[in-house]
């Protein structure tokens, strides 16, 4: 799995400029606030808030809520009023290949084996070619 991460790695640079935004930087339910009458959802906890390529932001849900889950991915991109291209489809992979690196080499120090498995996760599904 070492290699896997250094080819993702590797890779991200290679795939050239992305389309940028403002991201949030932590883009994960316990972040949002929903309001389920006008159906609004607002976001908290900025302080990771910072230019950059708007996929980045994609990364925690693809390793988290949208795993086993293709219905709310579609639902996400359906709000989102688009799906990723090709390119930004490659550069989600490598970059949730280096999320799971960064929470596995967090949760051994900190006894964090919910987390570390995560991580192991993550990178299982990327060997496979699941979405993510």
């Amino acid at each position: 799995m070492t290699g896997d991460v250094h080819r993702h790695r590797v890779g991200v640079t290679r795939l050239g400029p992305l389309p940028h935004g403002y991201v949030h930087g932590d883009f994960q339910e316990r972040n949002w606030l929903l309001d389920t009458g006008p159906g609004r959802l607002a976001v908290v906890d900025l302080e990771r808030a910072r230019p950059h390529a708007v996929v980045f932001d994609m990364v925690l849900l693809a390793c988290g809520p949208w795993v086993g889950r293709p219905d709310l991915r579609a639902a996400f991109f359906e709000g989102y009023g688009r799906e990723l291209t090709d390119k930004e489809e490659r550069s989600l992979r490598c970059l949730s290949a280096l999320d799971a690196a960064s929470t596995i080499s967090w949760g051994v120090p900190h006894h964090d084996p919910e987390i570390v498995e995560r991580g192991r996760a993550t990178l299982a599904r990327l060997e496979r070619g699941d979405p993510g």
